[in-house]
């Protein structure tokens, strides 16, 4: 009696099992079926990831150069050294970088760069926001050149269009800390009287963070006059400024003093400029040279 009791048990439990086998292989079958999905998202969320991390950019740098020409309509070269990193922090650098004027307008490039590297944050780009923590830029040049009779310049990048027409359609820019070292800019007029000539030795700025202040300063010559700029940025806001610069040109003195409001949203600027010179017949010269 109890031996048949026994063997009935048995008989039981097999039942179960083999009535709870199809239900538990169906419910690993799923888990194994997430899994798979799973794994095959993080797999093609790798794959650009790891491509832009390890792809060789300075072996095609020509061709990156094409693609950047394409976009801004203007011949792009880079003929030294092109590099790019995703972590642990996204850098880019460029060596021997040149952008065109448009043809007709001059022959003198736009910008011409020795050298340069930028750290920016990729998370504020989900934004709408490009944010570059650091800038860093040896020996740029930059010519600007204007041709009133033909109403063409040549930072412009839509030469049908008028100043009036002209709209920048790229994102918001903040740059926390720049550096520039050895930087020329020459602007010229169709009349030579109002060309001009800046040389920066040295350029550095710093965003303040917090309630911290930062520091702004400047140092080289403006159409051979020495130019000395030092100052201050403080933080008054969540993403305001306020600006104190105290300005030394040849024989000019002065303070820059104002706000810079709404930095993360596309920058407003009220600035207040107060100027004294001990001689106005050279300080005049020097801002009509010729």
């Amino acid at each position: 009696m109890v031996e048949g009791r026994f063997c009935g048990g048995l008989g039981l439990i097999f039942w179960r099992i083999r009535r709870a086998l199809p239900y538990a292989t169906s419910i690993m079958t799923r888990k194994r079926l997430i899994l798979s999905a799973v794994g095959l998202l993080v797999a093609l969320l790798a794959l650009p990831v790891l491509f832009l991390q390890y792809f060789n950019w300075n072996d095609h740098r020509d061709r990156v150069a094409s693609w950047v020409g394409t976009a801004i309509q203007r011949e792009v070269q880079i003929s030294d050294r092109l590099g790019f990193q995703l972590w642990p922090t996204t850098k880019l650098s460029v060596s021997g970088l040149e952008i065109s004027s448009p043809e007709g307008v001059s022959d003198l490039p736009l910008l011409k760069l020795q050298s340069g590297e930028a750290e920016f944050a990729i998370w504020p780009l989900l934004s709408g926001i490009l944010v570059i923590d650091r800038l860093e830029l040896d020996s740029p040049t930059v010519n600007l050149v204007s041709k009133l009779e033909e109403g063409a310049t040549n930072w412009r990048f839509r030469l049908d269009e008028t100043a009036d027409d002209q709209s920048f359609a790229g994102p918001p820019l903040v740059v926390r800390e720049l550096q520039v070292r050895g930087a020329y800019v020459q602007y010229s007029d169709p009349d030579p009287q109002l060309d001009q000539d800046l040389h920066l030795s040295q350029l550095d700025w710093v965003l303040p963070e917090d309630a911290g202040n930062s520091t702004v300063t400047a140092a080289g010559t403006l159409n051979g006059g020495a130019l000395e700029v030092k100052g201050a940025l403080t933080l008054v806001g969540e993403d305001d400024l306020e600006a104190v610069l105290n300005l030394v040109l040849g024989k000019i003195s002065g303070e820059v003093s104002g706000s810079v409001t709404e930095v993360m949203q596309g920058v407003n600027v009220y600035m207040l400029l107060s100027l004294e010179t001990s001689d106005l017949t050279q300080s005049f010269a020097m801002f009509v040279p010729g």
